[in-house]
């Protein structure tokens, strides 16, 4: 039983992804966790990114919009993840 339910378990989180796609003035973020699809629509120009400690999730703050992305990339690489972040962002801001 036990081992059928771990099946089940990663059965249902298997394909979850999280997906950033930035293109001209526009910021999709995608979140397939289980069964759920969430997709927000961001301006990159108002969007803060940082990295509370380099354990920690990446947090994005735009307006009254927050979330957390980055579950799926191992902790050493958030930095660099951040860096990228900030500079695109920047970039599609001019």
């Amino acid at each position: 039983l036990a081992v059928g339910v771990a099946f089940l378990v990663y059965g249902r989180h298997a394909g979850d992804y999280e997906q950033i796609v930035l293109q001209g003035r526009q910021l999709s973020v995608v979140v397939m966790r289980g069964s759920r699809l969430q997709t927000v629509q961001l301006n990159p120009g108002w969007t803060k990114v940082s990295l509370p400690n380099p354990n920690s999730l990446l947090n994005l703050e735009s307006g009254d919009l927050r979330g957390a992305i980055g579950r799926y990339v191992a902790a050493p690489v958030r930095e660099r993840l951040l860096y990228e972040l900030r500079r695109a962002f920047a970039a599609a801001a001019t």
